[in-house]
């Protein structure tokens, strides 16, 4: 009894699979799996592939930063922080305005187009805000932050989330 045509290519296209991948498991695609010591072998993986850093390793790095950091204010931390740190941190935020919201003390929750909430933490009348508004963030001198309203109206804030 024969075997039917296509029973008789799938097994030829198998058996061809197989063989190719087994040609590929032989040669090596990367350097390190050359190396046959296990030891040298995953440092030299681990040099062309470094491991990700854990949750639990992040986690430990920022409380080690904050016991580094402990008693410092905001202008010793900068200036501490090294060239490519400051680098990377913007001077200041341009966004939208998304909602205000005024809480029973008086004090205006502005929520922006980027997800920021920033709270106004002077109690004024000035500098009156509504969504659509186009406002920028930049940092003040001594650590605090300042929003500058469409009427050119400069207002203390700190940022709540």
């Amino acid at each position: 009894m024969k075997a039917p045509k296509s029973r008789s290519l799938a097994v030829v296209a198998l058996s061809l699979f197989a063989s190719a991948s087994f040609a590929l498991a032989q040669s090596p695609s990367h350097p390190c799996a050359a190396t046959e010591d296990p030891e040298a072998r995953l440092a030299c993986y681990d040099e062309a592939f470094p491991p990700v850093a854990t949750a639990a390793g992040l986690a430990e790095a920022r409380r080690e930063q904050a016991r580094r950091d402990f008693g410092l204010s905001v202008v010793q931390k900068r200036d501490q922080a090294s060239e490519e740190d400051r680098a990377a941190e913007p001077e200041r935020v341009e966004a939208s305005v998304a909602s205000v919201t005024t809480r029973a003390n008086g004090q205006r929750v502005v929520t922006l187009d980027n997800e920021q909430i920033w709270l106004v933490t002077e109690t004024t009348d000035k500098g009156q805000l509504k969504p659509g508004d186009q406002i920028v963030v930049r940092r003040g001198v001594i650590g605090n932050y300042l929003m500058r309203t469409p009427g050119r109206v400069t207002l203390r804030v700190r940022r709540v989330l």
